[in-house]
């Protein structure tokens, strides 16, 4: 007698009891793992994670609690696939932290990423995560730069600004109201590169540099700041929409940085779907 090796009335019946594909990418644990315990390809010290569910933050020093200004429980939202975020209105709301050696990856490779979600961008810079002050204490930003309409990843090793200031602007050309994943990469004197992809992207766009990377990034006394800069310790400019889930390690390998953030990409972009 043949052999039925699948039946389809069975499997109708039985496919309510069994997870699909989807499922499993758009579980949220998914988020945990790509801020706290991803390594595949990667590896390296987390020197802060954060899930978007709270002001709480994991760093490499203990937990903190980063400092709201003008957030209250109901600026906290998660997309219908389970993406946390915080909205910010782009005039008051942001988070920051105090300096801390958590934020300074000094001659260290560094990889920071984020999720995020512009209502608009504006007629000003818009940060996505910083460690930035226009009074003479720059080290690193992801951010929209309002100069070239692009989604950039900034690096300075002295503070100072001007020609310090070294800005690799991503080649994708983003919309309002969608959301991106941004990452940008750091090995001193060799190598500043920047990947963004909407969450319905099939792959990222990658954009390197590769000539005048600055040696270390500066660790001077700078505030922390998620959805805003400062200048001289007062805001400065401010996201104007959806900040989600980041994190930022040092000694990621460069040989292997594509493929670990390829994987962060992909393990989290449904959930900003």
């Amino acid at each position: 007698m043949p052999v039925q090796k699948r039946n389809p009335d069975a499997v109708g019946l039985l496919s309510a009891d069994f997870p699909v594909l989807d499922e499993f990418n758009v579980h949220n644990m998914n988020i945990l793992a790509s801020v706290l315990t991803l390594h595949r390809d990667g590896g390296g010290r987390r020197r802060f994670a954060w899930t978007a569910d709270s002001p709480y933050m994991e760093t490499a020093g203990g937990a903190i609690a980063l400092t709201e200004v003008s957030i209250a429980d109901a600026e906290y939202f998660a997309t219908v696939s389970g993406g946390p975020y915080v909205l910010l209105d782009g005039v008051n709301d942001h988070l920051f932290a105090t300096d801390a050696a958590w934020q300074e990856p000094g001659a260290n490779t560094f990889l920071v990423w984020a999720w995020c979600y512009a209502t608009r961008f504006g007629a000003t810079d818009m940060p996505i995560v910083s460690k930035y002050d226009t009074a003479a204490l720059r080290s690193w930003m992801l951010y929209w730069r309002q100069a070239t309409g692009t989604l950039s990843w900034l690096c300075n090793q002295t503070g100072a600004g001007g020609a310090a200031d070294v800005v690799l602007d991503s080649a994708y050309a983003e919309a309002d109201s969608i959301w991106y994943f941004v990452a940008g990469y750091f090995q001193p004197s060799t190598l500043m590169r920047i990947y963004v992809g909407a969450s319905t992207d099939a792959a990222l766009t990658i954009t390197s540099l590769a000539a005048g990377v600055p040696a270390s990034l500066f660790d001077g006394n700078v505030l922390f700041g998620i959805g805003v800069n400062f200048n001289a310790g007062a805001p400065l400019t401010l996201w104007d929409g959806r900040t989600g889930i980041l994190c930022g390690r040092c000694n990621v390998p460069a040989a292997t940085i594509d493929s670990h953030v390829t994987r962060l990409f992909q393990i989290t972009r449904r959930i900003y779907t």
